[in-house]
Formats: C-alpha cells, structure tokens, sequence
C-alpha cells in the first residue's frame, strides 16, 4: 500500500473516533485500478475538477470557511522547499492552483505532510476558536 494510502487509512480512522458526527470524504481515485472505460468515464464526470482535486474534504462550516480541504503527504514528502516555496512539479502546482481556486470560494485548503501535522490542522479547524 502506497504511503499516502497509509496516511489516509490513519486520517480516516482518527476522525471516526475523535470526531464521529463529522462528514467527511476522501478522493481514492488516484488509488484506484480502473479500466479504460472505467477511467474514461470517471474522467467525463470528473472533468476539468480532476486534476488537482484534494485527498480529504471536510464538510464543516468553521472560522468563515465553507469546509476544510486538505491535500495528504505522507511524512518525509513536504511539497515544499527548505524556503517555504513549492518545489517545481507540475503534479503540485496543479494541486497548489486548486487549493487557489477551493480559497478563492471560501473554502481552507492546504497540504499537509503526515498525520502528526494533519492531525493537529484537523484539530485546531473543528476544536479551535
């Protein structure tokens, strides 16, 4: 199982306990073996939104925002350098132009690198004032 499935596992299981009547949805897509016509499909109803789109979405109104999106990294793959800039991929750029788009309409969304950090940004937006 690749680390970021690991990861997402971890997240998932953490919300059900601590925060049992919170919704939430996790994008397995990536993690998927589909078809070609199953991708195909999936890639017409998904359209343009695909690429890019977050691992975890919680369906939250907090602190002014519509819900908390969060893009996973498994521990050891911060998507940024040693300066705080995003490292040059496009994979993460995509990622990062989505995270833009999810701000710009009032939503939090951000990545986070591994569940010690996703834990703690979980925590702070459904416990913090």
């Amino acid at each position: 199982m690749k680390p970021e499935s690991v990861l997402a596992q971890q997240v998932s299981d953490y919300l059900s306990i601590k925060y049992p009547d919170t919704i939430y949805q996790f994008s397995i897509g990536a993690d998927v073996k589909l078809s070609k016509l199953q991708a195909s499909r999936m890639h017409r109803v998904n359209g343009r939104w695909r690429k890019g789109f977050v691992d975890l979405v919680i369906y939250e109104r907090k602190h002014g925002y519509g819900g908390l999106m969060i893009e996973l990294k498994a521990d050891g793959s911060s998507p940024f350098k040693k300066n705080g800039e995003l490292k040059s991929d496009e994979h993460l750029r995509n990622q990062q132009g989505m995270h833009r788009q999810l701000s710009s309409r009032g939503y939090k969304a951000l990545f986070c690198t591994g569940f010690n950090e996703t834990r703690a940004v979980i925590d702070e937006y459904l416990e913090g004032e």
